[in-house]
């Protein structure tokens, strides 16, 4: 009798149980991890105002929103499908993470078929994701250019002034409404 055996008979004497059923009961008790696939969002937890936020927020590269901005304020724009090839190569592939306003954490994803905004749940719960294709994105971009409302006034004016300064002039210079404050 080996001295594994004589443990488990006095493991046995006192009433514990067996070192199988040790196991057992252990992973019954253990919480299952359970993953689910994100669910594509019908615009409940991903809503226009988190479009625009991502959006304006640019490529994420060095003066992006800038080209961004140029591209989409030229007097002649390309067709649909000629932005969306233009904005595939200005985001490239790849993705970052994301805050929304209420505070929730996401991640931002670009590749080939679009732009992905994902919103991580709590709890066990699903993520919520939306797919913009780029020729959405596109769209939506072009509009927020042509009401002023991509880049905000103070950055957009500090990038103006920054032009203007390396000709010896100010915004205010050329801009007078912006001495009234």
């Amino acid at each position: 009798m080996g001295r594994g055996d004589l443990a488990e008979e006095t493991a046995a004497a006192i009433g514990l149980p067996s070192p199988e059923q040790q196991q057992e009961t252990i992973r019954q008790l253990q919480p299952r991890a359970s993953w689910q696939p994100p669910i594509k969002d019908d615009g409940t937890h991903i809503d226009g105002q988190d479009i625009v936020d991502v959006l304006v927020m640019g490529s994420g590269f060095c003066e992006g929103r800038f080209r961004i901005q140029e591209f989409f304020s030229a007097t002649v724009l390309p067709t649909v499908k000629e932005q969306a090839y233009w904005l595939k190569k200005e985001y490239g592939i790849g993705g970052r993470t994301w805050n929304f306003r209420d505070g929730e954490r996401g991640f931002l994803d670009y590749d080939a078929k679009g732009l992905r905004i994902k919103r991580y749940a709590s709890d066990n719960a699903p993520d919520y994701f939306r797919l913009l294709p780029w020729n959405e994105v596109a769209r939506r971009l072009h509009l927020l250019v042509h009401n002023n409302q991509y880049l905000e006034t103070p950055f957009y004016y500090d990038r103006a002034n920054e032009t203007l300064q390396k000709l010896g002039m100010k915004v205010t210079d050329r801009i007078p409404f912006l001495n009234e404050k």
